[in-house]
């Protein structure tokens, strides 16, 4: 979400950060209905269910993104545009970052509990963890390596849909 940072002024940074940071307060919320509803009985359902949702909505907002870097030309800009949230342009980019902000708690409160259901012995599910973690660790490592190679964000973004 590097784009944000380019397109916006300070105080609105500051406004999509706390926006961001807040959603993440409420969405696991959402995930504990569907993954931990008692009216479903099926934990195999419970669990298919959390991660078709998950999957829907990273999929709706890495799409969202594409179209708002296809019809903004953030890639083509020389220096930050510096925009408001007093702009007309506002709206999308902060549903946009309320959306990744939902996915960051809810994707992994997800594959926790999915990984939480392969198996109760402790020491496999610590092994589980310390790979997912890892895993998690490596992709946000990427993608400042990505930021620094100046790596077009339509180029980053399609390294999300690989």
């Amino acid at each position: 979400m590097c784009a944000g940072a380019f397109y916006f002024n300070l105080r609105t940074r500051s406004l999509n950060n706390l926006a961001f940071h807040s959603i993440q307060i409420f969405m696991p919320w959402v995930m504990v209905f569907i993954l931990d509803n008692r009216q479903v009985k099926s934990r195999k359902t419970r669990g298919f269910a959390g991660v078709a949702f998950i999957a829907a909505v990273s999929l709706g907002a890495s799409a969202g993104l594409y179209a708002w870097l296809d019809i903004n030309h953030i890639g083509s800009l020389k220096k930050p545009q510096a925009k408001d949230w007093t702009d007309p342009e506002f709206g999308g980019m902060f549903a946009l970052f309320l959306l990744f902000g939902a996915i960051y708690a809810a994707y992994q409160m997800t594959i926790e509990w999915v990984v939480s259901a392969l198996t109760n012995d402790p020491s496999k599910l610590a092994q589980f963890g310390g790979v997912f973690k890892g895993t998690l660790s490596l992709g946000i490592c990427l993608s400042f390596v990505m930021a620094a190679q100046n790596v077009p964000f339509v180029g980053q973004l399609s390294l999300q849909f690989s």
